[in-house]
């Protein structure tokens, strides 16, 4: 079992043995049969991207997050991120060259969901170029060492920082960029699909503001709540050495140049897009005040409110403030967190409600102004073989949400084996269900 990475424009997906990151693998020669067979699988995809459905759910995305529907139907994406190997296996892929094997399978996964996915997924019209840079320091400077079970692609972190006077040791973060051979990528890809799919160059499919999970990384979980009691002073002097670190790097990425805007079709986390009418039509450029944040705290689930503000939220918005709107939260629940959330997150918009959270207190704290992000548990849509209590499930969580702007989605999958039908039909339910309950 290998890992997800994340895609500027189809979220976490896992492609099999053709998966890519960003220093791995270069452009290497085609042959003329391989570039006739990913350019007639670009036209198709963009025969399909350029459907009037996808521009119609274009526009609904955009009043979606705008907070302008009416009627406010809820607005759904089915993710199969780990599973996307169980759907398309590597013996389908024709391409040999590591780098363009990555292309072959991206554009096959786009005609696969278009035919077989019933859900708001807009199919884009372009391909991502992923700029040769990184992170020189991403531990901080300190040594890392993981542990990890390939089969099931578990993993064990030893915590970065052994002692308190570690932090001594720590170095900031820096960004880096390879100018040459980020132009080498885009220049071979506009050779192979020039005139077809436009050619965009990212440096990164993420902007987010996530002191917390780099606290569990440097400390490890338990020794980080227990510091929260018996160290405070010590937590405090990390979490402003890390948020400096975080504001350093993304004062680089934007002097780089290469900072793409992700108001659109852009993946914004967790599970969101980044339509935006207003933001669109304001001219917002490729600058973080233009852009979609995110703030995330998996790790502060059992942390209270007022230390989730203390240790995260108090750091965070140092970040997020610089973007023009945020969401926050993943599968972490936040049932009795609404209330620090919204006072102290800014530009705060999307708000993620996890299965581990209650809907219906959700709805209470976030009829207005914010978009409720559901995330149905996906072991109930893809174990659960009777079908009706799937429906019953989702139709609870929407009539729960009647009154606020309802996105859903269904992710976090690890395995599909074996239960692939279930997840190309769990998008069905999920329409039916909301066809069902707001009588559309």
């Amino acid at each position: 079992m290998g890992t997800t990475y994340l895609h500027p424009n189809a979220g976490f997906i896992y492609p099999g043995s053709a998966n890519y990151h960003a220093q791995k693998w270069e452009p290497a020669p085609l042959g003329d049969d391989g570039v006739r067979y990913l350019r007639d699988l670009a036209k198709t995809v963009a025969d399909i991207a350029a459907e009037p459905k996808y521009a119609q759910k274009k526009r609904q995305w955009q009043s979606h997050n705008d907070l302008r529907s009416n009627p406010k139907r809820p607005m759904y994406v089915c993710y199969a991120e780990n599973g996307w190997s169980d759907l398309i296996g590597d013996e389908t892929l024709k391409t040999e060259p590591p780098f363009w094997r990555l292309y072959e399978w991206y554009l096959l996964h786009l005609i696969y969901r278009h035919k077989n996915i019933d859900d708001d997924f807009v199919v884009p019209g372009e391909l991502a170029c992923f700029a040769d840079c990184g992170i020189e320091n991403p531990s901080y400077g300190l040594s890392t060492v993981y542990s990890s079970v390939p089969e099931t692609g578990a993993c064990v972190k030893t915590p970065f920082l052994s002692d308190y006077s570690d932090i001594k040791k720590m170095k900031m973060p820096a960004f880096w960029l390879d100018e040459k051979t980020t132009q080498a990528r885009y220049s071979a890809l506009c050779e192979v699909f020039g005139g077809i799919l436009e050619v965009k160059t990212y440096i990164t499919a993420n902007f987010s503001a996530n002191q917390p999970g780099t606290l569990a990384d440097l400390l490890g979980i338990e020794p980080m709540m227990l510091a929260m009691y018996e160290a405070p002073g010590f937590l405090h002097e990390l979490l402003e050495f890390v948020t400096l670190g975080n504001l350093k790097v993304f004062d680089e990425m934007e002097k780089s140049g290469h900072v793409r805007s992700n108001i659109g079709n852009f993946y914004v986390d967790s599970g969101g897009n980044g339509f935006s009418g207003i933001m669109e039509t304001a001219g917002g450029g490729d600058a973080f005040g233009d852009m979609w944040g995110f703030g995330v705290a998996q790790e502060f689930s059992e942390v209270s409110p007022e230390f989730h503000y203390e240790f995260g939220v108090k750091y965070q918005r140092r970040v997020m403030e610089r973007f023009g709107v945020n969401s926050y939260g993943c599968c972490e629940p936040y049932t009795h967190k609404f209330d620090m959330l919204k006072k102290y997150v800014p530009k705060l918009r999307r708000i993620s409600v996890s299965s581990w959270c209650d809907a219906s207190k959700a709805a209470e704290q976030l009829k207005e102004g914010y978009i409720v992000s559901l995330k149905p548990n996906p072991a109930v849509l893809l174990y659960e073989n009777d079908r009706q209590a799937v429906k019953n499930y989702i139709k609870k969580l929407l009539e729960d949400t009647y009154n606020c702007t309802v996105e859903l989605f269904l992710k976090d999958i690890i395995s599909l084996k074996n239960r692939e039908r279930n997840f190309t039909d769990s998008a069905k339910i999920i329409k039916e269900s909301i066809d069902e309950v707001h009588n559309t």
